[in-house]
C-alpha cells in the first residue's frame, strides 16, 4: 500500500497528466530525446497526431485523447519516477555529456541514472557536494526559482580572517550587486576563524551563475574551497564522493511542498491555456477542445 506521500505525488501526476500542451513540450515531458532531436525527427516526418504528420511543433494536444506516435511508438504520458541526491566531486562540469571532452559528471553515475533525467540546477567544476537528479520537470522548474523555503547552504573556505561580527557579512545578508540586480537576502555564519584562512557557511536562495564565489569575492574573500551540503531540506549528509541515493517520497513530497505545493504545477497550465484562449488567432476547434476540458478539469 502507498504511503500518504506517495498516494499524493500520484494523484497530483495523474491531474497534470491530462493537462493539453503544445505538442513539443509533450515531447519534450517524455524525455525521449533533447529538443534538437525531437526537432530534426519532427521535420523528417517521424511525428503525428491523429495520423497527420503535417501538423506543427506549436499545435495543442490532449493527452488521453489524441495518439502522438513518435519514430513509430506511441508516446504516452509517464509519471516521474527517479529522484535522487548525487554527491558531485571535484573536477567535473556539470552536465549530462560534453562535446569538447571535459570530464563531466553524468559519467559517475550508474547507467541507468544517464538517461531520460536531469539535474536541478549547477555546481561548477571546481564546487563539490549536492546535485538533485530527477525526471520531473515540474519539480525541477519550481526548484530553479527563487522560493523563500528552499534554501540552497554552503560551506566555503576562504583566504581571508573572517570573525563572527565581520561588518562583510552583514552586506552579504543584505544582498550586494552581480550584474546590476541585487542579490536575495543570504545567511551566513562563521564555522571556523583562523589568521589565513576561515570556514563560512552561507545560504542562498537563488542559483545564479558561480553566485557563492562572486559574492564573497566581492567582499575580498577569495574561495579555496565550496561545498554544498543540503538543497531545501535534503541533506547529503554522509553520502560518499560520487555516490547517489534515491530519494523516499516523503522527500519528494518535501520538496514540492517547499517550493510552492503539489497543486502549483496544474494550476500554472490551467492559467497558461486560459491566456491562450485570449489569443486573437487561436484556432477555433483547439479553442473549443480546450473549453471543454476546462469545463470537466477547471471549473471556475
Amino acid at each position: 500500500m502507498f504511503d500518504p506521500p506517495h498516494k499524493r505525488l500520484i494523484q497530483s501526476w495523474q491531474a497534470r497528466a491530462s493537462v493539453p500542451r503544445r505538442l513539443e513540450k509533450y515531447l519534450a515531458d517524455a524525455r525521449l530525446a533533447p529538443r534538437t532531436k525531437l526537432r530534426q525527427w519532427h521535420h523528417e516526418g517521424l511525428v503525428s497526431v491523429n495520423g497527420r504528420h503535417d501538423l506543427p511543433l506549436g499545435t495543442f494536444v490532449f493527452p488521453g485523447q489524441d495518439t502522438i506516435v513518435c519514430c513509430g511508438e506511441e508516446i504516452r504520458p509517464t509519471p516521474p519516477q527517479r529522484y535522487a541526491l548525487f554527491h558531485k566531486p571535484a573536477g567535473y562540469i556539470t552536465a549530462m555529456s560534453d562535446p569538447h571532452g571535459r570530464p563531466f559528471f553524468a559519467s559517475l553515475l550508474p547507467q541507468r541514472w544517464r538517461t531520460g533525467v536531469g539535474h536541478v540546477g549547477r555546481l561548477d567544476k571546481d564546487t563539490t557536494g549536492a546535485l538533485l537528479l530527477t525526471d520531473d520537470g515540474d519539480l525541477s522548474q519550481m526548484l530553479t526559482r527563487p522560493h523563500q523555503d528552499v534554501w540552497k547552504r554552503y560551506e566555503a573556505t576562504v583566504q581571508s580572517h573572517v570573525l563572527a561580527d565581520d561588518p562583510r557579512l552583514e552586506t552579504l545578508r543584505q544582498g550586494v550587486m552581480l550584474n546590476d540586480r541585487l542579490t536575495l537576502p543570504a545567511r551566513l555564519a562563521v564555522l571556523r576563524s583562523g589568521e589565513k584562512t576561515s570556514r563560512v557557511e552561507i545560504c542562498i536562495q537563488e542559483g545564479r551563475n558561480r553566485q557563492v564565489r562572486r559574492m564573497l569575492r566581492g567582499q575580498g574573500m577569495k574561495v579555496l574551497e565550496l561545498h554544498r551540503t543540503h538543497i531545501g531540506s535534503l541533506a547529503l549528509g554522509d553520502l560518499p564522493e560520487s555516490a547517489l541515493r534515491p530519494l523516499e517520497p516523503a522527500e519528494v513530497y518535501e520538496l514540492y511542498q517547499a517550493a510552492g505545493g503539489l497543486n502549483q504545477p496544474l494550476e500554472r497550465s490551467i492559467a497558461s491555456i486560459r491566456r491562450h484562449l485570449e489569443h486573437p488567432r487561436i484556432d477555433p476547434d483547439v479553442a473549443r477542445r480546450i473549453r471543454v476540458w476546462l469545463s470537466a478539469n477547471a471549473p471556475t
